[in-house]
């Protein structure tokens, strides 16, 4: 789900390219129709870039993000990048040491037919 929502991290807020949302449908309070109700279970950041994600790119925005996943009590932070991009020995230490995971994928794309396809893959490094 796009995002136009702030997130506070410890010190500052941030605001995540999407939100990965979870539904629920409470059906043991049916009355006249299922409660439903959803929670935020990921942040995606999208990061068009050649150069590789650290703890202090953008202005240390992803160091907040880390922050604000914390405190949010998000199970993980999703990181879509130009392929190649690596995470950082410090951003996967700083996310590991505050109990947030990170999941990198590198986008790949093509023209056919004038027609834009994509394609997400897990990032190996």
């Amino acid at each position: 789900m796009k995002n136009k929502s702030k997130f506070q991290g410890f010190l500052d807020y941030t605001v995540p390219d999407f939100l990965g949302i979870l539904y629920y449908t409470d059906l043991s309070k049916v009355v006249m129709k299922p409660h439903s109700f959803y929670e935020i279970e990921n942040f995606i950041e999208l990061k068009a870039t050649k150069n590789n994600l650290r703890l202090s790119s953008f202005d240390n925005q992803l160091k907040i993000q880390i922050q604000a996943a914390k405190v949010a009590k998000v199970s993980e932070l999703i990181f879509v990048t130009t392929y190649g991009v690596k995470v950082g020995k410090s951003l996967s230490n700083y996310a590991r040491e505050n109990g947030v995971p990170i999941t990198h994928y590198w986008t790949q794309y093509q023209i056919l037919n004038g027609e834009m396809i994509t394609n997400y893959i897990p990032a190996k490094y």
